[in-house]
């Protein structure tokens, strides 16, 4: 879902989102610098919790815009 849009919070590149092949897991991954010039990843998060998290948000946010649409509509 926040493919392309999340940013890592030590160097600023994107995440990249990565599927386990196992398991069919998701995480956010920030490796550009390890793949460039042989660093530590910056940091790694699971996607699921994640997904949850801002998809809660957003639902959140919405919800009195919900409400009076709602209202209108009856």
């Amino acid at each position: 879902m926040l493919g392309g849009l999340v940013r890592c919070g030590r160097c600023g590149r994107r995440l990249q989102p990565i599927y386990s092949s196992k398991a069919g897991r998701l995480r956010y991954m920030c490796w550009r610098n390890a793949i460039d010039y042989g660093t530590p990843v910056c940091m790694s998060l699971s996607g699921a919790v994640l997904d949850t998290f801002v998809t809660e948000q957003i639902l959140q946010v919405l919800q009195p815009a919900a409400l009076e649409l709602s209202l209108a509509t009856e």
